[in-house]
């Protein structure tokens, strides 16, 4: 679990919605592509995220592709999502491995 809203990198589609409404400006468009061919987004200095204090970027988001900040990873629907800058492997996957 992050203190910060997290991209659900198989959900977005790269409307740039979260780009326009976060106040701090974290999101920036990436040329990464999910699985569906999308460039998705990428959140940069997430330490700045005010995480459950504004979450502006969860509700203009139209595909639900931005996770809550304490939200259970059992709540990701994807095998990866964007942390900070980074892509990372769903910690899902990590305690399916350790099992």
């Amino acid at each position: 679990m992050t203190k910060f809203v997290t991209v659900d990198f198989q959900r977005c589609k790269g409307c740039g919605l979260c780009i326009e409404h976060c106040p701090n400006d974290l999101f920036r468009p990436s040329f990464e592509k999910n699985e569906r061919g999308y460039n998705v987004v990428q959140i940069v200095d997430a330490e700045f995220c005010m995480g459950n204090d504004c979450l502006a970027c969860i509700e203009t988001c139209p595909d639900s592709a931005l996770v809550k900040p304490n939200q259970s990873p059992d709540k990701l629907s994807s095998k990866f999502y964007w942390l900070g800058n980074k892509l990372s492997k769903n910690i899902l996957d990590r305690k399916q491995n350790k099992k």
